[in-house]
């Protein structure tokens, strides 16, 4: 089992290297921040939030880039009954007005990073973090998946790639001049942020975190 561990809003699968995890920090704890000095809605924004990500893991010396997918979520209790399924993306499906019909993420080398994770929250997972980062793999065009097994309670999410659902460069969220600020204090904040350091996540009493050097 890989390892696991939570910062912020954001479960970390695997083992990143002290200089990723350091940017992962930054994204977990400043994302939601800098976007709200700028915007009033920003946790269901995926394209903003995405491209926001790629373009701070840039800005401190990490090859990045942003990917359309579609995801897909199940969970099941211990009989194989289904408790929830959604579907984001679906290829072939239709644009809703003033929406696009598809869901953007962060790749960064052999990592994913999903930053719009809580749009898709439900009570049937409700372990699921807003943000998630863990190492690529998969089948058959399978950017990422996830499957977590517990006593009477399995949860599958895959995240299939689907490259020619290119439309959401059209939307406003697209613009660079959305994020500029955003970006500039993140790329400030991993400036300032120490570059050894050790986090210890309390799940309970606040979700407190301490930053040892």
């Amino acid at each position: 089992m890989k390892p696991r561990q939570i910062i912020g809003d954001m479960e970390i699968i695997g083992e990143p290297s002290p200089d990723f995890l350091r940017a992962l920090a930054v994204i977990s704890l400043g994302l939601d921040r800098e976007l709200a000095r700028d915007f009033r809605s920003y946790k269901t924004h995926c394209v903003l939030r995405a491209l926001t990500v790629r373009d701070f893991l840039r800005g401190v010396g990490i090859q990045a880039r942003v990917e359309p997918v579609s995801v897909m979520m199940r969970a099941e209790d211990g009989d194989g009954r289904i408790l929830h399924n959604l579907t984001i993306g679906r290829p072939g499906d239709r644009d809703l007005p003033g929406a696009w019909n598809g869901h953007l993420v962060v790749v960064a080398g052999h990592w994913l990073i999903d930053p719009t994770l809580a749009p898709v929250k439900r009570p049937a997972w409700a372990h699921l973090r807003g943000m998630l980062a863990k190492p690529l793999g998969g089948e058959h065009g399978d950017l990422a998946r996830l499957v977590i097994y517990r006593d009477n309670y399995l949860f599958g999410a895959l995240w299939r790639r689907n490259p020619k659902n290119t439309r959401w460069r059209k939307g406003p969220d697209a613009r660079p001049e959305r994020r500029a600020g955003a970006v500039s204090r993140l790329v400030l904040c991993h400036r300032i942020t120490p570059e050894r350091f050790a986090y210890t996540v309390a799940e309970k009493a606040g979700e407190a975190f301490r930053i040892g050097v």
